[in-house]
């Protein structure tokens, strides 16, 4: 059956949950970092985990659950109320100040947010979430230069990283600098050969250039690497 995925651009290669500021960021590639899956009510966060913290010992793990649930059901408040007994025992963890940039963000209160992703940064300096967060910041504050100033200096440390080759990609095609989208997709290819998102937006470039050999070259290589047939994965490359 042909495939109907579409390509998400924005360079974390992960389904976006909502829209604006604060549903578009990313917890980054934290072990405890990520944020789940929303399953019970706003503000309940997970019982099970709200249990266990009650009966057994101190645990980041469990602290770093709750609050990433948390802001999965959009509780910002109580994700920052459980974010402040860990700011100074976590305070040279990167997840806990990323998580806090997440839960101010979510509250609009966006200079708080952006003081504790470069806290992040500080520990962790290149971090892809927190280097995204920042950039997507920038962007909707209508300030490129800064959000390509810190996909650089992440990439000058993480070289590898499709998230930052991605999202630096994403942030040239949205200045309308066609030249620099297709070096910065090349360069991904490069760097991640066997990575299936670049190969599917540079087709669809190919596309656009009315280059369908080129583009169904790639599309080619992608069935060779996942089985799919390459006239069916056309529709992955339709920009969103």
């Amino acid at each position: 059956m042909p495939c109907r995925r579409r390509v998400n651009r924005r360079g974390d290669g992960l389904p976006e949950k909502g829209g604006g500021i604060p549903t578009r960021l990313r917890a980054g590639a934290y072990p405890h970092g990520r944020n789940s899956a929303a399953t019970g009510q706003a503000g309940t966060g997970y019982p099970e985990l709200e249990q266990a913290k009650k009966l057994g010992a101190p645990s980041p793990t469990i602290d770093f659950l709750l609050i990433s649930s948390y802001l999965a059901a959009k509780d910002f408040d109580r994700a920052l109320t459980a974010l402040q007994p860990l700011q100074e025992k976590e305070a040279q963890n990167a997840a806990m100040w990323n998580l806090t940039g997440i839960a101010y963000a979510g509250k609009g209160q966006l200079d708080k947010a952006q003081e504790a992703w470069r806290k992040a940064l500080e520990v962790n300096p290149g971090d892809p979430g927190t280097t995204t967060n920042l950039a997507r910041l920038a962007l909707a504050q209508k300030d490129p230069a800064t959000a390509r100033r810190y996909y650089q200096q992440a990439l000058a440390k993480h070289p590898d990283e499709l998230q930052l080759l991605l999202g630096l990609a994403e942030l040239e095609r949205q200045q309308g600098d066609k030249a620099a989208y297709i070096k910065q997709l090349d360069e991904a290819i490069q760097r991640q050969p066997k990575a299936l998102q670049p190969r599917l937006l540079r087709a669809g470039a190919y596309l656009q250039e009315n280059n369908p050999s080129k583009a169904r070259g790639l599309l080619v290589e992608v069935q060779e690497a996942y089985g799919s047939d390459p006239a069916s994965c056309c529709c992955w490359v339709i920009p969103i």
